[in-house]
């Protein structure tokens, strides 16, 4: 009997800490349903006043680019924007970690007038780049997906610094957060 009870032992289980981890760190590797992130630019501040709009560029791997952008705000170095609130569709089992990353890129820009022209021709809207920001968002997505998700809807704020060349050109404040599914068009 007694060799036959030890053919029989199980292998010890696994404490129940290192299963919880184990199964959070599978959670935060790629995102569980299809949801949406909602962007919202809360507070930008840039060290010239101008005309300001800012774009945002959201790269998933895999997929094309989606662009969204605001309007131009009135001349200001604290610029308000409309829209100042963006929503990005994130599809179940999105990659948070590995290469290529999840990818936010925003952009400030002013409008001007191409003085250029020729003589007879209407003047066409040109942009100037005045400063981008890039964030990783897996840090960020792993965040709101582990700690809140969509139900409760607790947001994940940060800090973005502008450059252009270099230099500094301001900072945007910027608010992260999980929103139910949008429904597909």
């Amino acid at each position: 009997f007694d060799s036959l009870r030890s053919t029989l032992k199980r292998p010890p289980a696994r404490p129940a800490a290192r299963q919880q981890r184990d199964s959070s760190s599978t959670m935060a590797a790629s995102l569980n349903t299809d949801t949406t992130l909602r962007v919202e630019l809360e507070q930008c501040q840039f060290t010239k006043e101008a005309r300001y709009s800012i774009s945002l560029q959201l790269s998933l791997p895999g997929a094309v680019a989606v662009q969204e952008r605001t309007e131009v705000a009135a001349s200001s170095t604290q610029p308000s924007f409309k829209p100042s609130s963006f929503q990005f569709r994130l599809p179940a089992g999105l990659p948070l970690v590995g290469s290529p990353p999840v990818e936010l890129k925003l952009s400030a820009v002013t409008p001007e007038l191409d003085s250029a022209a020729a003589e007879g021709t209407v003047p066409q809207g040109v942009t100037t780049a005045m400063g981008e920001a890039m964030v990783e968002l897996g840090d960020t997505l792993r965040e709101l997906q582990q700690n809140n998700g969509p139900a409760s809807g607790k947001p994940v704020v940060r800090e973005l610094q502008l450059t252009q060349g270099g230099e500094s050109t301001g900072t945007l404040r910027v608010q992260f957060r999980l929103v139910d599914a949008m429904p597909q068009v």
